[in-house]
Parts: structure tokens; sequence; C-alpha cells
């Protein structure tokens, strides 16, 4: 899901055997546009242009009238998690000669995916996403409550089986009605949210982003490489892509059948 900006970066990276990419294919916004001042104080934006990577990868996904995104898997955190095939996709050297693969969005040189749910948890969040408004504003005001009852919040601090508990009744209280057994198989997703929002609120965006790094096995992975690396060469010998993407190493699609 990283987009943009992030994708010209990471793709010049790619390009130059400057770094290597861990995750997922990034989402594919690789257009330009100009804005052009219409009547009445409007704008019309208007694709101009379209971004590239310095070995010729254009990094917009074209998607053609008609077409449906594929579905994926819910990780933990929300998001879908999607598996493409990767077969057709044209193929690109890079500065060094190392396979890469084009076709829009940046292809990662390894694959690693988000923690999903299984199909059991994620018809329960389901269930639980028809009143998303309310247990949205119940995990904020909670969370909100949470921390100024708790000015000395431990930043490594976990979510307990008893904060869990005094959500439900919290949520029940503002007007949530739901089965508490779809709460119970939601219990994941949940316990991931609050933790999210109890860190944002205790500790900015950035202390957010440090407290649940803990949870993102592509960061975890990034990390045990760069720690064992002592050259660019052991970077890309450690992560096993020493000749490029290989398009038969992408993951199957997700069993959302798993337990």
């Amino acid at each position: 899901r990283s987009a943009s900006a992030s994708e010209i970066v990471a793709g010049a990276l790619q390009d130059h055997d400057r770094a290597v990419v861990i995750g997922a294919p990034t989402f594919g916004k690789g257009s330009v546009q100009t804005l052009y001042r219409v009547a009445l104080g409007g704008v019309l934006r208007l694709t101009t242009a379209k971004w590239y990577t310095s070995v010729g990868r254009s990094i917009n996904k074209e998607l053609e009238a008609g077409d449906v995104l594929p579905r994926g898997a819910v990780s933990l955190e929300g998001p879908p998690v999607l598996i493409e095939d990767l077969s057709e996709r044209p193929t690109f050297e890079s500065m060094s000669g190392r396979t890469l693969l084009g076709g829009g969005g940046i292809v990662p040189d390894r694959w690693i995916l988000a923690d999903t749910l299984s199909t059991a948890e994620t018809r329960a969040v389901n269930r639980l996403s028809r009143q998303a408004g309310i247990f949205t504003s119940g995990v904020f005001n909670y969370a909100v409550r949470y921390v100024q009852e708790n000015p000395d919040l431990d930043r490594d601090f976990r979510i307990t089986d008893r904060m869990m508990a005094d959500l439900q009744l919290f949520l029940i209280e503002r007007g949530m009605d739901f089965d508490p057994a779809d709460y119970a198989g939601a219990g994941r997703f949940i316990r991931t949210r609050l933790e999210q929002e109890i860190a944002l609120q205790a500790f900015g965006e950035q202390g957010e982003a440090e407290h649940m790094m803990r949870y993102d096995p592509q960061m975890e992975e990034a990390l045990r490489i760069l720690r064992m690396a002592e050259s660019t060469e052991d970077l890309f010998r450690l992560a096993g892509v020493e000749n490029g993407v290989d398009p038969s190493q992408a993951p199957a699609p997700i069993d959302r059948q798993r337990p």
C-alpha cells in the first residue's frame, strides 16, 4: 500500500542496487497531475505524465475498464494482503544486472507478508464493522481516558485481558450491540487497534510507529538482515536476492480457511 513518492524512492534504490526491498508490491500510483483553475474557484486535476524508474519501469499500475482488483486476506492491522500473479510481468535489469519486475508498483526483492486474520476472525471483524462508527469512536474515547488515567504509561505497555473486558463494557455502554462471541473472535484485531490508539494518544505518531514495530514482520526481517550485513554484498547475499527477483518465489494465494 505504499504509494507515490515512496515508490519512486524505493524503485531508484532498487534499480541502482543500493537497497534490498522487503515486503509486498507497492500500490502503483505513478501518475503526475497538473492543476488547471476553472470558473468559480474550482480546479481541474488532469493526469499529464507518469513516473518511471531509472531503468524504465513504469510505477503506475494500469487498470482497464472493468478490471476487478484482487481480493486478499485481511491483515491484523486492517488493510488487505494481496497476492498477484507475477508471471506475466515484464522484466528489467538493475545497474548490476539483477532481474527486476515492472508492470506497475515496485515488486520487492524478498516477499514478507503481514500477519493475516483467519476466516473465522475475518467474519467476526466484519460483523463488528457493521457498527464501525461506534466501535471506532469507542476505541478512541477509551484510549484517551486510559492515557489520562495512566500519565506515566510505560512505552512497552501491553493490552491486558482486563483492558479488553473494560473496553467491551465501554462499547456496550455507548450503544454498541454485538454478540460477545464476535468480540472474542475478533480479539486479536481489537487488541491491535486498541494498542495502536493508546500508543498514538500517549506518544504521538512517531511513538505509535515505534511501539507497533514489534508486530511488523517486514521491519523485523529488514532489521535482522541489516544487523548481520557488513557490506552491500552481504546485504544481498543474506536476503538471498543476489540475482534479483524470482517470480516463482512469490507467495501462493493466502488460504483464508487456515485455523
